[in-house]
């Protein structure tokens, strides 16, 4: 019986298998879903190496706070000869103690190097992910007053 049914598992196995890097929706809708069920090593994999341990740390920081409620993806705008996209998500998060639901819409870059996508750019929604050389800033610290 064993026999029969090992072959019919494997095929089942192998038509649900992660998307292809090469695939851009699909990397960012994975992407999006482990950083919903914080699987944060896994969401880290899809950020610009230079910014993943970064990321992964601002994160991991938070991860008993932060909770995204959930996610859509609102639009997709090739660019750059398909090598860059601009990629609209919408955000349903709360950070703990609160329970209040903010609904925030984040413009993302993303961009293929070799044959995979990675995040870039983000700069609103529930973490912040700058461009190099732009320093990262703490959402809820305040604004640095002016010297007297």
């Amino acid at each position: 019986m064993l026999v029969v049914c090992l072959p019919v598992l494997l095929a089942a196995c192998a038509s649900v298998s992660a998307p292809s890097s090469k695939d851009l929706q699909g990397v960012v809708k994975r992407f999006h879903h482990d950083l919903r069920w914080k699987y944060y090593d896994a969401a880290a994999a899809r950020v610009n190496p230079e910014h993943s341990q970064a990321f992964l740390d601002a994160v991991e920081d938070e991860k008993n706070a932060l909770n995204i409620s959930t996610w859509e993806i609102r639009k997709v705008e090739m660019k750059q000869e398909g090598t860059e996209a601009k990629i609209r998500v919408r955000f349903k998060y709360y950070r703990m103690p609160s329970t209040v639901v903010q609904s925030e819409t984040a413009e993302q870059i993303w961009r293929k190097v070799g044959e995979g996508w990675f995040l870039f750019v983000q700069e609103k929604g529930p973490f912040v992910l700058l461009p190099l050389g732009e320093s990262q800033k703490d959402p809820g610290a305040a604004e640095d007053a002016p010297a007297p």
